[in-house]
């Protein structure tokens, strides 16, 4: 039987940070538990933007954050691969060019990454990092705009979106995520990740996609770019973390059990992945004792 997935959003790393749960300990106990924790990529990104900013004493937390983190990243948990590569594994193994989707980061990426860790950790906020964080934040802020502007210059599918209330939401996702609006949204992404026009042979490849639950990224992105739709219609703009927290929902579709202190962020998780737990913690109780408990 395969362990099953945790993956946790950087709200719960840093009060696992803030709590100095020790790694080996919590590792152990999950595994007993037959549970494996699991790293976003998105973590790493969101930790980092720790070190791009004036406030005082963020460059000391993020030294903190990356050296409580390092001790994980020693112990070899799984890193997610990005949606994107994802994406182009989904897609090749529906075309039959290949017989698996590999989920995580190979041992060449995995040791770049430990690498990375070590150098913030240290306070070593270089060059490369600082490219990263701005490449990261850029493309956040493009989604927001393409959601506006989408919405913008389609004000009967705004309409049509507005009439859709909270109740009828998943219902509504469902729907249209297997019909031609879902091929549409997934055409889109498949002809960004392969940078190409959208043409027939992706709508084909975006219909033979959808058809199988299987491919959880492709219905994960479809559902996810539909829920800010809608939620973009009903509050008239998308929050500046609002991407973020999507990115991390869908980076989690291959997991079994999402863990968050935000209420919000759960309930985007469980609406964008039909076979995932979304779980709020309330911190009540310790992690230590709480992760464990929940596995």
């Amino acid at each position: 039987m395969s362990a099953k997935l945790f993956y946790l959003d950087t709200s719960i790393w840093n009060a696992l940070c803030d709590q100095q749960v020790d790694a080996q300990t919590l590792i152990s106990k999950l595994a007993d538990r037959n549970t494996r924790l699991v790293l976003g990529p998105n973590v790493v990104y969101e930790l980092a933007k720790t070190f791009d900013t004036n406030k005082l004493g963020m460059p000391e937390r993020g030294r903190t954050l990356f050296a409580y983190l390092q001790r994980f990243v020693r112990a070899e948990i799984p890193v997610f691969n990005e949606p994107a590569v994802l994406l182009r594994q989904e897609a090749a193994r529906a075309a039959g060019e290949i017989d698996r989707v590999e989920v995580f980061w190979n041992e060449v990426n995995y040791s770049s990454l430990l690498s990375a860790v070590e150098n913030l950790s240290q306070g070593e906020f270089d060059e490369n990092a600082k490219l990263f964080i701005k490449n990261r934040k850029s493309a956040a802020r493009q989604t927001r705009f393409d959601m506006s502007g989408h919405l913008e210059s389609r004000p009967a599918l705004a309409q049509a979106l507005e009439r859709v209330n909270e109740d009828s939401l998943r219902a509504w996702i469902d729907h249209e995520a297997n019909g031609l609006g879902g091929r549409r949204v997934l055409q889109s992404q498949l002809a960004i990740v392969f940078e190409r026009r959208p043409d027939r042979k992706l709508t084909l490849l975006s219909k033979k996609l959808l058809a199988n639950r299987r491919y959880r990224i492709s219905h994960a992105l479809v559902r996810s770019a539909l829920y800010l739709n809608w939620r973009s219609a009903h509050r008239g703009s998308i929050r500046s973390d609002v991407p973020d927290d999507a990115y991390h929902g869908v980076n989690a579709c291959y997991c079994d059990v999402f863990v968050t202190t935000e209420p919000d962020q759960a309930f985007h998780a469980e609406l964008v992945n039909s076979n995932i737990r979304a779980i709020s913690y309330d911190e009540d109780v310790p992690l230590a004792l709480w992760l464990p408990q929940i596995a």
